[in-house]
């Protein structure tokens, strides 16, 4: 597994990619997800977390349903996505 700080840094470019600025990252968590606060910001990143003996499958329907809910939020305008 990819050490915390690897996955940190992949969060906080995806940010910049997006536009986020001079984000200086808090951890939050790092238990079976990689939760990170993009301070300044208001915005928490999630990392999902696979271990092998993880069913990768189930976890895809999960995320993949969680995208949906979240698409669903931005079309009805109760979220503020960048």
């Amino acid at each position: 597994m990819r050490e915390q700080r690897e996955r940190v840094a992949e969060v906080v470019l995806v940010a910049n990619e997006l536009g986020l600025k001079g984000i200086s990252p808090i951890v939050l968590s790092d238990a079976g997800n990689l939760t990170v606060h993009l301070a300044p910001h208001p915005v928490v990143g999630r990392v999902a977390t696979l271990f092998p003996e993880d069913d990768a499958e189930m976890l895809h329907d999960i995320l993949d349903r969680e995208l949906r809910v979240v698409q669903h939020l931005f079309r009805k305008r109760l979220l503020n996505i960048i």
